[in-house]
Order: structure tokens, then sequence, then C-alpha cells
């Protein structure tokens, strides 16, 4: 990706996290603009659940029985997006037998 000006902190983070999901997802074969796209939606609903939490437990304990909830939700994420990969898949295999491409 081009370079950008210098950034640190959560801005940074976020900005890692969603070109390494996006090369992820592009390279299973989703459209880079569409793979960006997935991630970002990613990062929001990770970015949400983990707001929520926060405010939500008082105590480590309970906290920590919610993270494990958490973990949960965020391999369901992933298989989404696995899902999602899977189903581009198949649909550009269909395309190209059909001889579209």
């Amino acid at each position: 990706m081009a370079k950008r000006g210098r950034k640190s902190g959560p801005t940074l983070l976020c900005d890692e996290w969603i070109e390494n999901r996006a090369n992820y997802l592009h390279k299973a074969g989703i459209p880079l603009k569409t793979a960006i796209q997935y991630a970002v939606d990613d990062l929001r609903k990770y970015i949400t659940l983990e707001k929520d939490s926060r405010e939500r437990y008082s105590t480590d304990e309970q906290y920590q029985e919610h993270m494990l909830e958490v973990q949960a939700m965020e391999s369901a994420l992933m298989e989404d997006s696995a899902n999602a990969v899977r189903a581009n898949k198949r649909k550009t295999n269909r395309r190209a037998r059909a001889g579209q491409f």
C-alpha cells in the first residue's frame, strides 16, 4: 500500500490489521476492494464487541469469562470470512466453466 504519514497507537494498529486481513482475503481469491470492505466490517464488529465488554463487566473474572465468548465470536467471524472466500471461489469457478471470462 502507499506510504502514509506517521501514525501511532490505535490508528496504526487498525490500519495494519485491515491491511493484513484484506491481504489474506485477497490472496484467498476475493477482489481487493471487496476484501478491504470485509476487513473494515470485521474490525468494526470486533471493536464494538470489545467496547461493550469493557463497559459491561466490572470485575476481572466477569471480563475474562466474557473474553472467552468474544474469542468464540472471533472464530465465527473468521469462519464467516472463510465461507465468503469459498463462495466467491465457487462463483468464479462456475463463471469459468460457463465461459464468462
